[in-house]
Parts: C-alpha cells; structure tokens; sequence
C-alpha cells in the first residue's frame, strides 16, 4: 500500500478544502487491491453534498474548495503539481494532481440524488474508504451490490484490464437505476460532437484531421453502445479504432459483446486487433472517410431514436 501518511494528509486536505460539503472519500483501483506498481496512480473518489453540485459545469463553490484543497496540501510540505485541470465527465469531475511525484486521480461526485453510477462496481469490488460522514458512501455501495447480484454481473478479464458484464439482458429500469442510460447518452453526445467536427474538417479537406476526429467519434459510439447494453469496461475503455478502407477495427481489449454484434453501421464490423495499416491514396482515403461518416450518423441516429423511445 503506497505511504498511509500521504493519503492521511490527502483526507485531511480534502476535510479542510469543502468542509462541510465533503461526505466520503474512498480509495480504489490497483492501490486499494494492493497490487500497484511504482508507476500506478492513486484512484480517489471524493462525494461532495448538493453545494458543490458540478452538473453540467464546475461550479463557483467548487473551484474555490478545490483551490483550498490544494493550498493545504502545499502548506503540509507536499510538493504538489496538477497535470490535468478538472473536466466534466460522465462520472462527475476529474482531476489529476501530482503530489510528491505520485499521481493522484480524483473523481468528485455529488451525493444523494446525483444517483447510482457504474464507477461503483470498481469500488464493490475492493475499496478503502477513509472516511464516510453519515455512512452515505456505504448505503450506495450495499444498493449497488444487490443490483450487481441481482442482474448477475461477472468480471471478465479482457487483455491487461477486464470488464463488468451482466449474466442477463439489462431492463431500461435497470440502466436508469444504475446510471448507464446517463452514460449512454453522455457518450452518444460526445460522439456527435466529435463527428460534428469531422465533418466540418472534411469539408475543407483536411483528411488527417478528419481521421482523428472520425476515431474519437466511434471510440464514444462504442462506449454508448456498451453502455446501453449494461456493460461496465475497466481498463479497456480507450480505444483507437483503426480504419481501413471501409472498415473499422477495434483493438482485442474491447469487450466482447457476442457475435454477430454491430458496434456501428459499416460494410465489415471486427472485434479484433488487424496487424499493420494500408496507405491509401487521397481519392480513396476521401471515399473511406466519407462511408465512415455516413454510417457514423446512421449510428447516432439509431442511439438518438433509442433514447426517444
């Protein structure tokens, strides 16, 4: 386990920056399991109360308990450095920062009726809670056991991560329970607006461009498409899908969703990494790219008419 004191002065800092609005803080991933290495980072979710509310945007409240949060752990004779400024995503606001050159990734959430999230499976599966104020953290955790047991999920190994996979199809009143019909829909909008972007270099012709943003783009559509199908990844949940031709191939870490299994409308659909990557002249790149973005948008459209439904 990495220095007790550091996570200490980590709970400490944290109490002193939003003070009464901190409800719980748990350390998970390879630090909590005990099988980190010298270049693992340190995962800690941090469940803030309504104050601090960071839907949609960071709130006021929050950055200024966030600046407090840091200047403490300075002013503790830590060396502190932040390497990502905190972002919104699916799971709340992430952070990273440096301290004593050991990474820490902060996950901050709002408690109560922000709901259920998948991230909790990592933290069913083995976590250190340090400290839980009215046992909130602990009432989630047990609600997301018995669903876990209740729809069957097993851990399923997958390359060098794994992911959670229900034994059973997941009821849509169980995706909205658990927080995957949230995160279908927060990829499916990252994926438009990424295709948005591809567009919008491709009318101008900048193909490179064009191809960067088509990768990110189906790299969500995969995540939404995982999601709405109850599936939790860990580990392998960044992909960069390779496109050739007409096709585009996921790497072998994406998790299995059966065969024949659609991630997305194209001439040929691999689950499978394919060695190597042809070169293509401009004419054909153009033609590639512009089947890519047809069926990207067929894609986004069915995921839309899902959510409508």
């Amino acid at each position: 386990m990495r220095d007790r004191a550091l996570l200490a002065d980590i709970v400490e800092a944290q109490s002193f920056g939003f003070r009464r609005a901190l409800s719980s803080v748990a350390v998970f991933g390879s630090v909590a399991r005990g099988d980190e290495r010298a270049t693992s980072d340190v995962d800690v979710l941090v469940t803030l109360r309504n104050r601090h509310q960071t839907g949609g945007r960071v709130s006021g409240n929050f950055r200024e308990g966030y600046g407090a949060f840091l200047l403490r752990l300075k002013n503790a004779n830590r060396k502190v450095r932040p390497s990502v400024v905190p972002a919104i995503t699916c799971d709340g606001v992430e952070a990273t920062v440096v301290v004593d050159r050991v990474p820490v990734s902060f996950i901050f959430r709002v408690s109560g009726p922000s709901g259920l999230c998948p991230l909790y499976f990592s933290l069913v599966d083995c976590s250190l809670v340090l400290t839980d104020k009215r046992g909130c953290l602990k009432r989630v955790l047990a609600v997301t056991r018995s669903y876990m047991e209740l729809l069957g999920y097993e851990k399923i190994a997958k390359g060098t991560g794994w992911y959670w996979r229900p034994a059973v199809p997941v009821a849509r009143k169980h995706l909205r329970a658990l927080g995957f019909d949230k995160k279908g829909r927060w990829a499916e909008q990252c994926a438009r607006e990424y295709l948005t972007r591809a567009r919008a270099s491709f009318a101008v012709g900048d193909l490179d461009l064009t191809g960067v943003l088509l990768r990110q783009s189906i790299a969500y559509l995969v995540k939404a498409k995982l999601a709405f199908c109850g599936v939790e990844p860990v580990k392998c949940d960044r992909w960069e899908p390779v496109i050739l031709r007409r096709e585009a191939y996921l790497p072998s870490s994406a998790p299995d969703l059966g065969r024949p299994a659609p991630v997305f409308a194209l001439s040929a659909v691999g689950l499978e990494s394919r060695e190597g990557r042809e070169d293509l002249c401009p004419a054909e790149a153009r033609s590639c790219i512009q089947g890519l973005v047809s069926s990207a948008e067929q894609v986004v459209r069915q995921l839309r008419g899902r959510e409508q439904s």
